[in-house]
This record gives structure tokens, C-alpha cells and sequence, in this order.
């Protein structure tokens, strides 16, 4: 039997290098979950092995949002591990999925936002709303460890509201055009890269009929320009750009609510813990 890497097992840091084709680098997000265990569901205080303290960096704290612990996470890791270019969103703290469905959705989807983090596609990537309700179907059935096959897929979209007439002749239509899950990478960089291609192809249609029209200066244009492509190059759907004026006030807002918080680090972390309690 032939083993990957020259190994009798299976490592994780090989597994991710195959499947996407570079060096991954997973950062820890601490989204203030909690579990079964501690909160008096079937007990309290926790196992004796679970020491979250113990494997939490200074950057990952429940009261930083989750784009920002990414933000830092990544200014962390480039001091140590440069060569990263992409990066795993791991939710350490305790249960990862012990919230309602909504609260771990917008979680979820709030870390893959950000442009430098894996998981490729999201629904709204997909032209077809079909497409899109199988995706999110699939996605919340993988969220939560539940059995994903053509049966399960099809119950799921009745009790999401899901299901059309077609919707047992499309699935098998999908799965005979797919043949195998061994491409799935490549397959979302397609999705995705389509769906770029629309964004960029509706932002220019939008700035070509802002232009004709004359809405606003040619200095209030060119920014509205500015802003459509770099919500584009962000990944995200609308502006993205403000004022730096505004910036600063969210930023001091910030420091402010931090310095008067029960937080140990009263202020932004570095990234460092043992440097943050000196300073």
C-alpha cells in the first residue's frame, strides 16, 4: 500500500497541502461558544484535559469580532510563518457548534468573508437559485455531522422550503455530471471565479451608467468607482471604503470600550500574550 508523504498515516498538514495546493495556516478564532459539559446541560466545570488557555493566543478573545481576531491572527502568524498565503478559520473555544443554526451561519460566514480564508464558495457565488439552495442545504447539513447523500439532501430541502417538483431529477442530474469529489477544489475556484466575473461585469455596468447619467461630481464618481472594485477585490457585496475621519472614531470607540472592559488586556493585543500582560 502506498502512503502520502512517504508516511503510514495520514497528516493533516498533508491532507490540506494536496487539497488546495499550497501550505495552509489554521488561526484560532474564540467565538465565545461554550459546551454541554460546563454549562450545566450535563455538567459543569468542564473535562480535566480542556484548557483553553492553554493553546489561546493573545489575539483570540471572545470580545474581538471575528474578521478582527482573523486580521490579527494573520498579522501573528506572517512573523512566523511567512510562506502562508491562505488561512484555516478553526473555532477552538470549547464546542464549536453548540449555538442555535442562525448564530453559527453568521459566524461561520462572517470568517469566510474575509479573502485569505478557505472554504471557497459561498451561496450567493452560485447564478442558479437552485444551485444555491443545495449549496445551503448541503452546508448546514455538514455543519451539523449530519449524513449528506442524495436521500438525506432532498428531506432536508423539504424542511427548509427548499424543494421544487424538479428537484429529485436535478440532484441526480448533478451527480451524473460530477463524477467524483476528487476536483472539488478546482470545481469552487470555477464557481467562484464566475461569480467574480459577474460582480466585476455588474460594477462596470453600474459605473458606465453612473457616468452617462451624471450622478454626482466626477470627483464623488471616480470614490463610487473606487468603492464598487474594491468591495470586488475584498470579496465582499457592497462599499467598503470610509472615511478616515470615520475610521478613527471606531477605533478610539474601540480602544475606549477595551480600557473600560473586565478584559486582562485593556487596549489591542499584539499577538504576543506573555507581552501583553507587560506592557
Amino acid at each position: 500500500m502506498e502512503f502520502p508523504e512517504g508516511k503510514r498515516y495520514n497528516s493533516f498538514t498533508g491532507y490540506y497541502r494536496r487539497l488546495y495546493g499550497e501550505r495552509l495556516q489554521k488561526l484560532v478564532i474564540d467565538a465565545g461558544f461554550t459546551c454541554p459539559n460546563r454549562d450545566g446541560t450535563v455538567g459543569t466545570g468542564g473535562c480535566t484535559y480542556c484548557n483553553n488557555d492553554a493553546f489561546h493566543p493573545g489575539y483570540s478573545v471572545p470580545d474581538k469580532s471575528i474578521f478582527t481576531q482573523i486580521e490579527e491572527g494573520i498579522c501573528f502568524h506572517k512573523v512566523r510563518y511567512g510562506r502562508a498565503k491562505h488561512y484555516l478559520a478553526y473555532f477552538q473555544a470549547y464546542t464549536n457548534t453548540y449555538a442555535p443554526m442562525e448564530k453559527l451561519k453568521g459566524l461561520y460566514m462572517e470568517a469566510l468573508e474575509h479573502p485569505d480564508v478557505v472554504g471557497l464558495v459561498k451561496p450567493e457565488d452560485f447564478y442558479l437559485q437552485q444551485n444555491r439552495e443545495i449549496y445551503e442545504t448541503i452546508y448546514t447539513m455538514f455543519n451539523f455531522s449530519q449524513t449528506i447523500d442524495p436521500v438525506t439532501v432532498l428531506d432536508k430541502l423539504k424542511e427548509l422550503g427548499y424543494y421544487h417538483d424538479n428537484s429529485r431529477d436535478y440532484i441526480l442530474q448533478l451527480m451524473e455530471i460530477t463524477p467524483t469529489a476528487a476536483n472539488v477544489v478546482r470545481y469552487a475556484n470555477i464557481v467562484r471565479d464566475k461569480a467574480m466575473l459577474r460582480g466585476l461585469n455588474q460594477a462596470a455596468t453600474d459605473i458606465h451608467e453612473m457616468v452617462s447619467d451624471e450622478v454626482g461630481t466626477p470627483a464623488e464618481m471616480l470614490e463610487s468607482a473606487e468603492k464598487k472594485i474594491y468591495a470586488l477585490r475584498k470579496g465582499e457585496r457592497g462599499d467598503s471604503l470610509e472615511h478616515i475621519g470615520t475610521t478613527l472614531h471606531k477605533v478610539f470607540d474601540r480602544l475606549t470600550e477595551l480600557a473600560q472592559s473586565d478584559s486582562l488586556i485593556p487596549g489591542l493585543s499584539t499577538g504576543l500574550r506573555d507581552l501583553d500582560t507587560k506592557i
